[in-house]
């Protein structure tokens, strides 16, 4: 109440976080480079409720009490080197890379043990449209390296480590500052809380009880052996049981039996919900089975190993379309996969010429300028039996507005192609 506070990106946190300050008081400053419609549209908004808005990036503040900046803005960009004053706490809402897949499980789990829960950060709705509410008995927030770069305070009772695969390099100088600033996530945790980690992490000491799980490590708290999930000794449900597919998604379902274990939350519940739960779209969702071929809607896999789950967890001989904005990321690793699993690759956006490089030699590899002519390719190339699979592994920033527009598109493209005529 009272504070000067700056509020950096126009996205969906910061447009909540700036009509939440407002709420509590504060004299809020709104700044957003970009000048598109939609940012436009809500900078608008925002003004009618009494809050400074300005567009272009062009600002200087020579002195405010708080910044709060949208995960979205790299802090080291000279869009925010030249708007943030020196010297002022910087505090990140919300996240952009996470694992929505376990936090709607999560979410799911407790709903169907009849908690008042709800999913937030970057899975659609803002931490900040709830994060005072009295009305849930669990928030379950999705949080990126971005947001845990600059947290002070921010302490889950619960905090969950999926994995640590190479993501956001043209963000972080290499692998090691990225992990650091993952690993944040258990920093202010004390001995009452639960640190529920995939075995394959190496982490530093941190104070909360440490509980592990894994798809392939026996020795894990939770496991899966034979097609069987299990939590220690205890069987859990057989994973032919549940609706998803993949060693991801049986890490996924792992953790999310670990930590509404570590709530205390009826475990009957909690694989009733695993097992009902429905892949969600641009998650392998399946968008259809035309003459044989069946086409999958993976666009929410922006790295590389998110396309390796991917395919992976299929077995048929796919046809597959990649690429997008370049993230730092190398796609040599995946050249193993790709011969075993893929029998053509249509390569789209601004990485395709570097993909192609990395995986020459390994199958048949076409470029296309649109996401139609990749998806008209793909459709040539696929035979009766064979799977087309969007499986970018890359940010969607250079064609679409987001992965959700990408996913969108492609279905809408593959269905327009097999429309009856």
């Amino acid at each position: 109440n009272g504070k000067h506070l700056l509020v950096l990106g126009l996205g969906v946190s910061g447009f909540e976080a700036a009509r939440l300050a407002k709420s509590h008081g504060a004299h809020v400053t709104v700044c957003d480079e970009a000048q598109r419609p939609a940012i436009r549209d809500k900078g608008i908004s925002l003004e009618r409720e009494g809050i400074t808005v300005h567009m272009g990036g062009h600002l200087h503040l020579s002195a405010c009490d708080l910044v709060i900046v949208s995960p979205g803005i790299d802090l080291q960009s000279p869009f925010s080197k030249s708007v943030i004053p020196a010297g002022v706490t910087v505090v990140a809402i919300t996240g952009t890379n996470g694992k929505t897949t376990t936090t709607e499980l999560i979410t799911a789990a407790l709903l169907k043990a009849g908690k008042k829960a709800v999913a937030v950060g970057n899975i659609g709705k803002a931490f900040s449209t709830v994060g005072s509410s009295t009305d849930y008995d669990y928030l379950v927030v999705e949080v990126s390296s971005f947001q845990l770069e600059t947290i002070q305070t921010f302490r889950p009772h619960v905090a969950l480590h999926l994995n640590l695969t190479p993501d956001h390099l043209d963000r972080y100088p290499g692998m090691a500052e990225y992990g650091a600033a993952k690993e944040r996530i258990f920093e202010n945790q004390t001995a009452s809380d639960f640190a529920i980690v995939n075995s394959n992490l190496t982490l530093k000491p941190f104070n909360s009880v440490k509980r592990t799980f894994s798809g392939v490590d026996a020795t894990a708290d939770y496991r899966f052996e034979k097609g069987i999930l299990f939590a220690g000794k205890n069987e859990l449900f057989r994973l032919s049981d549940s609706q998803l597919l993949g060693m991801h998604n049986v890490e996924n379902m792992l953790a999310t039996v670990a930590a509404t274990d570590a709530l205390g939350i009826d475990r009957q519940a909690v694989i009733q919900s695993l097992c009902e739960y429905r892949p969600k779209a641009h998650r392998c969702e399946k968008i259809g089975e035309f003459n044989g071929v069946l086409y999958i809607n993976d666009s929410k896999g922006t790295n590389v190993d998110a396309v390796e789950k991917a395919l992976t967890s299929l077995n048929r001989p796919t046809v597959l379309i990649a690429g997008g904005k370049d993230k730092g990321l190398s796609f040599t690793g995946l050249r193993s996969v790709i011969t075993q699993k893929v029998k053509h690759a249509i390569l789209i956006g601004e990485t395709r010429d570097q993909i192609a490089q990395d995986w020459e030699n390994t199958v048949p590899l076409e470029k296309a300028s649109t996401l139609h002519e990749a998806v008209e390719l793909a459709c040539r190339a696929a035979d009766q039996g064979d799977i087309v699979l969007l499986s970018p592994g890359c940010s969607s920033f250079d064609m679409f507005q987001s992965y959700e527009d990408r996913g969108n598109q492609f279905r809408q493209e593959v269905l327009a192609i097999h429309k009856p005529k």
